[in-house]
């Protein structure tokens, strides 16, 4: 069968053997075929002794009908079963299903006690969220819990995953470098989160990556994405993880001075403490950029474009891996002139020098930016300049 919507086959789930050598997987062949439906069938997790699997699906009727929400759309629901005797037994819907909204990308703690999932319930952060409930002993779920602000943002949240402590997710609301970011967050035991931080590249593209596993040990695992260079719209890639080094993911938007609007195409400069350029980049159409910088770091981000003036920031980096968010703002000529009684004013800020200095401070670098953009472009501009 094919799904309307991108007129392709409905997902199927696939189990393989695994090369340990390259990571390679082979002799691959359905999972479970004579006890799953036929529309979609993905994202699935296991409790640790396999005996148990929980996985997302569509809403169908008794006879295996699809059974769509009031308006029309038939949503994703999260379903149950044992495996018996190399069958998929028992399998039952999670309450927490509704029929008017999406329930999908099941993930269990390693110890079996909590369930992540994502959600485009009523009541959420954003497009759609990720949520937490309790298993209890006898196996039904408590009240799911929204991972709050810190995790869930006004765009999308999905596909996470758990690894000891660690939190795995993909992200389309929080900085990054383009479409579906991969995130992780340390997590306590009472299900509180650490900041967010981006895994950064080569793992995440421009493009959307997700579906992110990693073993036990976090020395190898897997990760889905349509980056260029794959075989088909989604690929399945393999990584190994070498030893840790303390990156950071400084990330930001460009904006309009006055409207606060993205810009799209400015240049964004990654400078080193002494003034050397390290990497440059382009905004997309939503104004966002990022790099990824060493920890313990002191480096400059400046951004321009033509017919604008230019920003720029010092910032310096901590000892501990984070996403730092540092925002520029570009201005046209219009937002730099001020009338005042008629005479056309460069509106910029006082220039001010550090105490017994000649040079002028990194602030002042940027207010005169402004006098050089009007300069550039009305040359025939008389200039007054006082100081005192």
């Amino acid at each position: 069968k094919d799904y309307k919507w991108n007129q392709q086959p409905f997902l199927e789930l696939f189990v393989a053997e695994r090369n340990p050598a390259d990571g390679a997987l082979f002799n691959e062949e359905k999972f479970m075929p004579k006890d799953l439906g036929s529309y979609h069938n993905a994202g699935l997790t296991f409790t640790a002794d396999l005996n148990m699997v929980y996985f997302s699906t569509n809403t169908t009727k008794p006879g295996s009908r699809l059974k769509n929400a009031d308006d029309g759309t038939n949503n994703i629901r999260i379903m149950r079963g044992t495996i018996e005797d190399g069958r998929l037994k028992n399998v039952e819907p999670l309450h927490i299903n509704n029929i008017n909204y999406s329930v999908g990308h099941p993930a269990l703690t390693p110890d079996g006690k909590w369930l992540f999932f994502t959600s485009d319930m009523p009541g959420g952060s954003g497009d759609s969220d990720i949520y937490v409930a309790a298993i209890n002993e006898n196996g039904s779920l408590g009240k799911p819990k929204n991972l709050g602000d810190k995790i869930n943002t006004p765009g999308k949240e999905m596909f996470p995953f758990v690894s000891g402590t660690m939190l795995y997710f993909s992200s389309d609301g929080h900085h990054g470098m383009g479409g579906l970011d991969v995130f992780e967050s340390s997590m306590s035991d009472k299900m509180e989160f650490g900041e967010p931080i981006n895994i950064g590249n080569p793992l995440n593209s421009n493009r959307d990556d997700f579906a992110f596993v990693i073993d036990s040990t976090s020395t190898f695992g897997y990760i889905s994405s349509n980056r260029k260079g794959g075989k088909g719209d989604d690929d399945i890639f393999y990584f190994t993880k070498k030893p840790h080094e303390c990156r950071h993911i400084v990330s930001g938007m460009i904006k309009h001075k006055v409207s606060k609007t993205p810009i799209n195409l400015a240049e964004v400069r990654l400078y080193d403490a002494a003034g050397a350029l390290i990497s440059s980049v382009n905004t997309r159409e939503d104004g966002k950029y990022s790099f990824e910088v060493l920890c313990s770091t002191k480096f400059i981000i400046e951004a321009s474009k033509p017919e604008h003036t230019s920003d720029r920031k010092e910032v310096i980096t901590t000892n501990k891996p984070e996403t730092k968010d540092v925002d520029l703002e570009l201005a046209t000529y219009e937002d730099l002139v001020k009338k005042e009684d008629e005479v056309e004013m460069i509106d910029i800020s006082p220039i001010f020098f550090d105490l017994d200095k000649y040079y002028i401070t990194p602030q002042a670098m940027v207010e005169l930016d402004k006098v050089v953009y009007i300069m550039k472009n009305f040359p025939s501009v008389v200039i007054k300049i006082e100081s005192h």
